[in-house]
C-alpha cells in the first residue's frame, strides 16, 4: 500500500511533536517518524544506573522582552 504525505517529519521530540500538531491542523498530511519507543524526546523522564531522572520542560531564551 503507497501512502502519500505532504509532510514527514523525523523526530517525535516537543518540537516534532508540535510541528505535526500545526501541520495537521492546518490540513496537511502528516507522517511522524520516531525511533524510540516513547515519543516526546528530552521532556520525557527516563533511568540510568537505577536512578529515575526528570528532565522536565527545558527552556532556552527569553520569557519576556528585554530578558536574555
Amino acid at each position: 500500500m503507497k501512502r502519500k504525505f505532504d509532510v514527514i517529519i523525523i523526530g517525535a521530540g516537543l518540537s516534532g511533536l508540535l510541528s505535526a500538531a500545526l501541520l495537521s491542523k492546518h490540513g496537511k498530511t502528516v507522517c511522524l517518524l520516531e525511533k524510540n519507543s516513547e515519543t516526546g524526546g528530552a521532556i520525557q523522564p527516563f533511568t540510568r544506573k537505577g536512578e529515575s531522572l526528570d528532565t522536565g520542560m527545558n527552556f532556552i531564551g527569553a520569557a519576556e522582552k528585554g530578558q536574555i
